[in-house]
């Protein structure tokens, strides 16, 4: 049993909480919002603004100890997302453009290898 306590703690764990937390906020508030007739991209960016702050706060909060305070940990976390944006927008245009394959397989690899990235660089560099 403290084994098992000790797993759920780390801050790896943690963080995939944290993570699938801000995925349902962002979710939520694009369905929302897309029923409510806004335009699917404008209601894409606001969710994903507002569950990039509840990201941002769980992750403070939560996921790390974090020393620092927020005025040291915000730009970084926002040049993070920058980072996620441009690696989740360029993984689609090879995906789709140069190897000729489903938009899907490029969503698949981004959602699969951007967590890991993000927990490194989160981690050591942001949440400190």
């Amino acid at each position: 049993m403290k084994q098992q306590r000790i797993y759920l703690n780390s801050n790896f764990v943690r963080f995939l909480i944290s993570g699938g937390i801000s995925a349902a906020v962002y979710l939520g508030i694009l369905e929302i919002l897309v029923g409510a007739s806004v335009d699917v991209a404008w209601a894409s960016a606001l969710a994903y603004v507002f569950s990039a702050i509840v990201n941002y706060l769980m992750h403070y909060y939560y996921s790390f100890s974090v020393r620092s305070e927020h005025r040291e940990t915000i730009a970084k976390f926002v040049v993070v997302l920058a980072i996620g944006a441009i690696f989740s927008s360029f993984s689609l245009f090879v995906f789709v453009n140069w190897l000729r394959l489903p938009h899907i397989l490029g969503g698949v690899w981004v959602v699969t290898t951007w967590p890991i990235v993000s927990y490194f660089l989160l981690s050591r560099l942001v949440m400190r």
